[in-house]
C-alpha cells in the first residue's frame, strides 16, 4: 500500500459458490496453522502492546451436521448431560477391524489418559483416523481419497468410513433426502433460507454432472449456514463497535472457521469476552450450541491456546504471559 507499506489481503465476500469468504493476494487462509509450515505464520508479528487473537468455532460444520441430520449419537455429542467425543465415537466402532478387538467408549476414553504411554499413544493414532475420516467424508470422500489423507491402504480406509457410517447413520439419509429434493426442485437452501440453483447441473445428460450437483445440495447446506454464520458474527462485531474506536482493536481477517483480530494488551479481556460472544450467539434456530476456542499470540500463530471456556482473569493470564 502506498500509505503504511502494507500487503493488504482481499477477502471477495461471493466468489465461493457456498458464499463462504475467500482470500487472495495474498491468500491468508492457504498459510498452515500446524506442521513446519505454521512457520509461516510468526512472520506476521503484533505491534508493541498488542497481540493476535484467534477465535475459533470448535466441530463448527460437525455441530450443523448434527442439526441437519438430527442423528441421535451425533446430537448427544453437543447436547445433554453426558456429552462424547465426536470421533472417540468412531475410534471404537473402528477398533474391532484396526484392533482386532472390541472396546467400550469408557474403556477408549480411559485409554487416552492413561499414564502408560505406549496406550495413550495407541489411543490417539485410532482417534486420530477416525477424525480424519469424520471431516474428509463430510462432503462424500471416498475410501481412495480418505486413505490419501490417512496415508493407509483403501481398505483400511473404508472400515473407517464404515465405521462412522455405522455410528452416524442419520446422516446418510440426511444426505439422500436433501439431495433428492434437489433432483426434484433444482435448488439447495441453507438454514436460514438462502438459495442456490442447481436445476442445470441435476437435469444434465451427464451422469457425473449429475452426480456432482447432488453432493452440492447438502455441501451447500452445510458450508453455506457456516457462511451465513460467519457474516452474521462479523456484522455483530461490526456493528459494537469495537473495531471503530470502541476499543484499541484492529479486525485482521476470517480464516476459514476462525476469526483473527489484534488488540492492545490492556483492551484484550473486553474485546475477546465481547467478540466470544458474538462467535456463540444463536443461529437460526439451531438446537446444537455453539462453542468458540480462544488461542493468543504475539504473532499470527497465535501459539497460546486458551480453551473453549475461560475466565477473563485466564485471559489476563495469558497477555501477561506473552509479555513476560
Amino acid at each position: 500500500h502506498w500509505k503504511d507499506g502494507r500487503v493488504p489481503s482481499a477477502f471477495p465476500q461471493c466468489r465461493a459458490a457456498t458464499r463462504r469468504y475467500s482470500s487472495s493476494d495474498p491468500n491468508l487462509q492457504q498459510l498452515p496453522s500446524k506442521g513446519d509450515g505454521a512457520a509461516l505464520r510468526q512472520i506476521l508479528v503484533a505491534p508493541q502492546d498488542y497481540v493476535y487473537v484467534s477465535l475459533d468455532w470448535s466441530g463448527q460444520e460437525l455441530r450443523l451436521m448434527a442439526e441437519a441430520s438430527q442423528d441421535a449419537n451425533m446430537l448427544s455429542c453437543y447436547v445433554g448431560e453426558n456429552k462424547r467425543d465426536i470421533h472417540s465415537m468412531v475410534a471404537v466402532q473402528a477398533a474391532p477391524f484396526i484392533w482386532g478387538r472390541t472396546t467400550t467408549y469408557e474403556d477408549f476414553a480411559a485409554m487416552r489418559k492413561s499414564q502408560d504411554e505406549d496406550e495413550a499413544a495407541k489411543a490417539a493414532l485410532l482417534r486420530s483416523g477416525a477424525k480424519t475420516t469424520n471431516f474428509a467424508t463430510q462432503y462424500g470422500a471416498q475410501a481412495p481419497k480418505v486413505a490419501i489423507q490417512l496415508k493407509t491402504d483403501e481398505a483400511t480406509a473404508q472400515r473407517f468410513i464404515d465405521a462412522k457410517d455405522a455410528t452416524f447413520p442419520g446422516i446418510n439419509k440426511w444426505k439422500a433426502r436433501v439431495e433428492g429434493e434437489a433432483e426434484s426442485t433444482g435448488l439447495a437452501y441453507t438454514l436460514l433460507g438462502a438459495r442456490r440453483h442447481l436445476a442445470e447441473s441435476v437435469s444434465s445428460p451427464n451422469s457425473w454432472i449429475r452426480s456432482k450437483a447432488a453432493r452440492q445440495a447438502s455441501n451447500f447446506w452445510i458450508q453455506g449456514s457456516g457462511a451465513e454464520m460467519a457474516k452474521l458474527t462479523l456484522g455483530r462485531m461490526w456493528a459494537s463497535g469495537l473495531f471503530s474506536g470502541g476499543a484499541r482493536a484492529s479486525f485482521v481477517a476470517p480464516i476459514h472457521d476462525e476469526v483473527v483480530f489484534l488488540v492492545h494488551r490492556d483492551d484484550a479481556v473486553q474485546v475477546v469476552r465481547q467478540c466470544h460472544s458474538f462467535m456463540v450467539a444463536q443461529y437460526a434456530d439451531m438446537k446444537v450450541p455453539l462453542a468458540s476456542s480462544l488461542a493468543m499470540g504475539r504473532d499470527f500463530s497465535c501459539p497460546v491456546e486458551v480453551g473453549e471456556e475461560f475466565t477473563d482473569e485466564q485471559v489476563q493470564e495469558a497477555v501477561g504471559k506473552l509479555f513476560e
